[in-house]
């Protein structure tokens, strides 16, 4: 336990070794209270290996600053899984970066949760796959951890739940694309993996940005859930599941209350914005509300997420048997289904759109 230190980094399980040794760290836990410490802190880190079971507790306590980048993990690894790891945000905990209950840069992301009872980060995530900003300098090995994989790997399971403080985005679980330099000086790109099952609930404070149940950058969302009642407020869009390339299949919302983007943003049970979206619903029973869409793909105007690679495409795709049900509220246009078309630019520099 760390109490008034300020050290660089804080770990309960700490394994360094070579990338290409395998370790597990199973069961630490750290707990900072009144406490400042510079750069990442975690229940565990490996470069390589496997890592469940780690909690970290934070209470009035401060990682990273304005200037100095760093994140809070419940267990980071460079490659493995990351299972059943948890972050506990109390009284007034404060993050510069990220927070992850359990987080990879690839393999397997699940059962992971962040709980924030009061406090403020950048972003928030239940479990992740894909690059992270550590503050520690875990990309300066190089990758060398990476062998033959082809994706970031796969977040499933994971959960957020945010009763009171501010971040400017969350998600349940997120995986996202990895480009770096190999060895050999080539660029590689992995590609993300999927996001299913994953859970947000919203119950009071502030996401400024957007919110997701699951979030694949090019794989998958599916039976991902975002829940938001209470004093909970959205400023940016909600998502129960979103994917810039993949299909988003099942994903559900429910809002019994709070302000989830009444400022002209959308509320849409499962977005893609280049795939297939079926099977996706929203059920509100209380609030004001700009745009609810059931299922959705093609652009979402409030979307930050870079844009996919287009190759063969030539639609958005097809949006089939979302629902929304309305039981209460104020909404100026709801659709069950929804494609847009989507406008962007080519690699030669030309323009070019996806009906």
């Amino acid at each position: 336990e760390a109490v008034n230190a300020p050290p660089q980094q804080a770990f309960a399980g700490y394994a360094p070794s070579l990338p290409t040794y395998t370790v597990t760290l199973d069961d630490n836990t750290l707990t900072l209270t009144n406490s400042s410490v510079s750069s990442a802190s975690g229940g565990a880190f490996a470069y390589n290996g496997s890592a469940e079971g780690n909690t970290v507790t934070m209470s009035n306590s401060t990682v990273g600053s304005s200037e100095v980048s760093a994140s809070v993990f419940g267990a980071l690894l460079g490659k493995g899984t990351v299972t059943d790891n948890t972050v506990n945000m109390r009284k007034g905990s404060t993050v510069s970066e990220t927070i992850s209950g359990g987080s990879v840069i690839t393999g397997t992301s699940s059962g992971n949760t962040v709980n924030v009872d009061d406090g403020s980060a950048k972003a928030i995530y239940g479990g992740s796959t894909g690059p992270v900003v550590t503050g520690m300098g875990i990309e300066a090995i190089g990758y060398y951890f990476i062998t033959d994989e082809t994706t970031t790997g796969d977040a499933t399971g994971n959960t957020v739940n945010f009763k009171s403080g501010t971040a400017e985005a969350a998600a349940g679980g997120y995986t996202s694309d990895l480009t770096y330099t190999n060895a050999s000086g080539d660029s590689v790109t992995l590609t993300s993996g999927n996001a299913s099952g994953n859970t947000l609930n919203l119950s009071g404070g502030t996401i400024s940005g957007n919110a997701y149940g699951g979030y694949s950058e090019s794989g998958d969302a599916a039976g991902n859930t975002l829940t938001a009642a209470g004093s909970s407020t959205v400023t940016g869009s909600a998502y129960g599941g979103f994917t810039a390339k993949g299909s988003a299949s099942d994903n559900v919302v429910t809002v019994t209350g709070g302000d989830i983007g009444s400022d002209g943003n959308e509320l849409t049970g499962g977005r893609a914005l280049v795939g297939e979206a079926s099977g996706n619903s929203v059920t509100i029973e209380d609030g004001n509300f700009a745009l609810v869409n059931g299922g959705a793909t093609g652009p979402s105007a409030t979307e930050t997420a870079e844009m996919p690679e287009i190759t063969d495409e030539t639609t958005t795709g097809n949006a089939t048997g979302n629902t929304v049900t309305i039981k209460g509220g104020t909404i100026v246009t709801a659709a069950g289904g929804r494609t847009g078309e989507l406008s962007y630019t080519k690699t030669d520099g030309s323009s070019a759109s996806l009906l």
